[in-house]
């Protein structure tokens, strides 16, 4: 558990996916059908605290 004030939301998280992912626009979960900057910002500046869960998850990456 950590300080939700250390949570930095950046627009190069969209980018990232838009132009670095072949899942993008295929996921609702993913850009962008996913909340945008600004509603990820007040989500986050209503929370006090924040946890964080990984999963490795295995993929089949496509050739573009």
């Amino acid at each position: 558990m950590f300080s939700a004030r250390d949570i930095v939301i950046s627009e190069r998280t969209i980018l990232k996916c838009q132009y670095g992912c072949p899942f993008y626009n295929h996921y609702l979960t993913c850009p962008p059908f996913s909340p945008t900057i600004e509603q990820s910002k007040r989500f986050i500046n209503g929370q006090d605290w924040a946890l964080l869960f990984t999963e490795k998850v295995a993929i089949e990456i496509y050739k573009l």
